[in-house]
Order: structure tokens, then C-alpha cells, then sequence
């Protein structure tokens, strides 16, 4: 099960067709305005697909969607917690020196929460947001990754593999795992290729079976590329590898 922590997916198109109730005016949440930002794709802290999530805003206003959502709740599907800071600030017409007064946060900080150069946790930006008259709720669900058919063959192969490691098996695969980074070395080119090479060394030279783990089973974008330099091939059974082949098809 893969657990939503963070807001990645696109604005939701009929967002802002919406009225505040009881008024004439029309939503501030302009949606072409926020599809365009949806596409910029600012910030660092933007997750794989299968951690999608749902931000739930619930503000002072009462604004609803086109489809009946919870009253007094606006429902975001966003790139990351940048967007969400970036458009409530616009939805509420707050500076970043506004901001920065109301909070207490440093305005060079907010600055770079904006820019993506910092990277905003959840904790932080709940409290930037109820400066402005909103809270952050996460809603966490599992999703199904969407990975090509040789990256679920690989994942399965090294999910599989992942069974067998313990610090002793570690210990009994190092020649062959060291043998397969020198060859890997001399033929791979380029970034983040190379940059995952070094990565896979240094695990194997602290023995971090931890997060061999998660890099064996991981279906985040990170573990996907650092299984596409994975020095232990070779090292899966014949008979369970052949098994894994068989029910990927």
C-alpha cells in the first residue's frame, strides 16, 4: 500500500467555475490561472504519480465547486505544496511581507518556500495557510503506479530478490555485486545514471540492507532509476526468476 503525502496531481479543471453562496461575485479562484501554473511545474518537492494526493482547503468562505464537495471547503488538485501556498495567497491577495508579518516567518524564507528552492513540509505550510483563513487537510489512499511493463518486470524481479537479503546474504553477494559496478562503470554514461552508481556503492559499502530494501521494493521515481543501474543481477535464483517471468508475462 503507498501512502499519499503530497499534492502532485493537475488542477482540477472545473475548479473555479464555482460562487461564493449567497454572493454575486465569482469565485477568486480563477481556473485558467491555475491550469497555466499547474504546468509550470515550479518547485522541488514534487512527487511520483502513485503518491498522488487530494488537498483538502477549507476556508472562511464557504466556496464550492460546480460538483457538490464538502460545504465550506474547496477541494485542490495541485503540483506540489508551492502551488497550493502560491494560489491561496492570490485567492486572499496576501504579500509575501504580509505573510511574513501575520506568520512571523522570515520573508526571504517564503520567498524561497515560493521559488521551490526550500522545500515546505506539510506542518509548515498548514501554518502559513491558517494565516490566511485555511487549513491543510491530507486525504492518503492507495493508488496503482503507473510504470511501463519493463519497469514492473524489474520491480517484481527485485521485489523478489529483496526476500533473500539479510546482512548475511549482503555479505555473501559483495564480490558478485562489486564485480557487476565495475562493469556497470564502464559503460554507463550520463546522469542520473552515473550519480545511482555511486549510490548503489555506498549502500553496499555501509551495509545499509535498510534501504537496499527500498530500493529493491520502491515504487517512487528514485528507486525506478536506481534499479535501471542495479549492480545485483545475476543474483535471483534461476528457478524464482523464472517464476517472476512467468506471472509478468
Amino acid at each position: 500500500m503507498h501512502r499519499k503525502t503530497n499534492v502532485c496531481s493537475p488542477v482540477n479543471s472545473q475548479l473555479g467555475a464555482g460562487r461564493e453562496p449567497g454572493a454575486g461575485s465569482a469565485d477568486p479562484l480563477d481556473h485558467h490561472r491555475m491550469r497555466r501554473a499547474a504546468g509550470t511545474g515550479r518547485g522541488n518537492d514534487v512527487l511520483p504519480s502513485h503518491m498522488r494526493l487530494l488537498v483538502k482547503l477549507h476556508g472562511q468562505r464557504g466556496w464550492v465547486a460546480t460538483r457538490p464537495i464538502a460545504k465550506s471547503a474547496i477541494i485542490l488538485r495541485m503540483l506540489d505544496r508551492t502551488h497550493v501556498l502560491h494560489e491561496v495567497m492570490l485567492t486572499t491577495g496576501t504579500t509575501q511581507s504580509e505573510l511574513s508579518r501575520l506568520s512571523g516567518v522570515w520573508q526571504p524564507s517564503i520567498s524561497q518556500f515560493l521559488s521551490g528552492k526550500v522545500r515546505l513540509s506539510d506542518e509548515q505550510l498548514d501554518r502559513l495557510l491558517s494565516c490566511m483563513g485555511y487549513r491543510l487537510e491530507v486525504i492518503r489512499r492507495p493508488v496503482r503506479p503507473e510504470l511501463t511493463r519493463s519497469e514492473w518486470r524489474s520491480w517484481r524481479l527485485h521485489r523478489q530478490l529483496a526476500t533473500h537479503l539479510t546482512r548475511s546474504s549482503l555479505e555473501q553477494w559483495r564480490p558478485a555485486i562489486e564485480r557487476n559496478l565495475e562493469r556497470l562503470r564502464s559503460s554507463v554514461r550520463g546522469q542520473p545514471h552515473v550519480r545511482n552508481l555511486d549510490r548503489w556503492e555506498s549502500l553496499l559499502d555501509r551495509s545499509d540492507v535498510p534501504e537496499l530494501h527500498r530500493t529493491l521494493t520502491g515504487l517512487d521515481r528514485d528507486s525506478i532509476e536506481m534499479r535501471e543501474v542495479s549492480p545485483v543481477g545475476g543474483l535471483l535464483p534461476n528457478q524464482e526468476r523464472l517464476q517472476v517471468l512467468q506471472r509478468v508475462g
